[in-house]
């Protein structure tokens, strides 16, 4: 299975798990422009292919160098942990890493208050600061190349869909008190801790292979004529 492939899974599962969150960051604007499905199919568009366009810079970044790919991959599973944490309310210290984009959102946001197309404005709000995307982002950069960045931020998306839409089918607050539930938060923080667990081990066991590869490499090497 490729990299992509295999990363693919685990960045539904955060979807669809840390969807609570796009909830309580995106719930009131979907609420209000998607009262329609049509709207809702736009505008969710719009966000995820955001997302998949973020995932594509990512992968290109990443996979410029197979050393910076190795150790991007602890480095996004120590992603995934912390906004577990965060996401169960253990610790606040993820949400200084959503502000990091908030300079750049400043300038975005007025944009958001013209009257666009639902689908551009769904494409706008994909770069609201989220803990949660800038974490799945940090995963699409191991994925190698820019296409299977971008394929492991669709399938993040994707995961988001079904809570996002029911906030265009269901009444805004209904929905955003249920996300806002402390049982539930911290079942899709454990949740998403889990998937950094998982993703840290089998970050240290590619590095394990690379560095016993390259070992073994090196005295194929010496040992030929």
């Amino acid at each position: 299975m490729s990299t992509a492939l295999a990363l693919t899974v685990p960045a539904l599962l955060m979807g669809l798990a840390g969807s609570g969150h796009c909830a309580v960051m995106c719930g009131s604007v979907a609420s209000a422009v998607c009262g329609r499905p049509k709207a809702s199919l736009a505008f969710n568009i719009g966000r995820v292919l955001t997302y998949a366009a973020l995932g594509a810079v990512a992968g290109a970044i990443g996979g410029t160098f197979t050393l910076a790919t190795v150790a991007l991959r602890p480095l996004a599973a120590i992603a995934l942990v912390g906004l577990g944490l965060h996401l169960a309310g253990v610790t606040s210290l993820f949400a200084s890493v959503e502000r990091l984009g908030a300079p750049l959102w400043r300038r975005i946001a007025p944009l958001t208050k013209r009257p666009l197309p639902t689908f551009a404005l769904g494409a706008l709000w994909g770069l609201v600061p989220c803990g949660l995307v800038y974490a799945a982002v940090a995963v699409a950069a191991t994925a190698g190349s820019a296409a299977h960045g971008a394929l492991v931020m669709l399938a993040f998306g994707a995961g988001t869909l079904p809570l996002m839409t029911l906030l265009a089918a269901l009444a805004g607050p209904v929905v955003g008190r249920v996300t806002r539930h402390a049982f539930v938060r911290r079942t899709a923080g454990l949740f998403v801790l889990l998937l950094g667990v998982h993703q840290a081990s089998l970050a240290f066991a590619a590095v394990d292979l690379d560095v016993t590869g390259q070992h073994a490499a090196c005295h194929g090497h010496r040992g030929g004529p």
